[in-house]
């Protein structure tokens, strides 16, 4: 599950979410951070979503985005189980996340 943002025909950002682990990706070019445009694309990617699907990342390297947006400590992330989420260091499920997302 793919967004991108393109401007001029040039990709500038996009967000993803791999249905296989459920993990999320999302980059925006830095010239066209703090404009909202994350909050547009993660809103086309998980809209028909179950609001109870977790979603991960793997590791944060944000400076406080995934915090931001309500992501919480995965309790299994040192898990050696092979259970949904083992490995993956944060965690939100789409209720929570939308919840962000049309807040104001």
């Amino acid at each position: 599950m793919l967004a991108t943002l393109k401007l001029d025909g040039k990709e500038i950002g996009y967000f993803s979410i791999h249905e296989e682990t459920w993990s999320m990706s999302i980059y925006i070019d830095e010239k066209f951070q703090k404009k909202g445009y994350s909050r547009q694309l993660i809103k086309t990617v998980i809209e028909p979503l179950k609001e109870t699907q977790l979603l991960y990342i793997d590791t944060d390297a944000s400076g406080g985005f995934w915090d931001h947006i309500g992501m919480k400590p995965n309790r299994h992330y040192q898990s050696k189980r092979k259970i949904q989420g083992a490995g993956y260091e944060k965690v939100i499920d789409v209720k929570t996340l939308k919840g962000f997302l049309y807040k104001n």
